[in-house]
């Protein structure tokens, strides 16, 4: 399963469908924290999330899940053209 992690609604939306289509499955989260607090979390092979989201930061959110003991692929996005 894929951990996805994007605030825009619309953007989610269209991962979410790409990787479905694709044959992955996907679990879905607007915000960061959600995923932290979801037990579900450590059942994800792969985590795609912001590099600056609005509440905790992709680098963050890794620090927290690797202290947590996940050790899986993260591949982290941005739509910043400046970053």
């Amino acid at each position: 399963m894929i951990l996805l992690v994007e605030s825009d609604t619309g953007l989610r939306r269209a991962l979410h469908l790409l990787l479905m289509a694709r044959g992955y499955g996907v679990k879905a989260y607007a915000e960061e924290t959600r995923l932290l607090a979801d037990p579900m979390t450590e059942e994800g092979a792969c985590l795609i999330a912001e590099h600056r989201p609005i509440h905790v930061d992709g680098i963050d959110l890794l620090h927290q899940l690797r202290a947590a003991g996940w050790q899986h692929p993260v591949i982290l996005t941005t739509t910043d053209h400046s970053a």
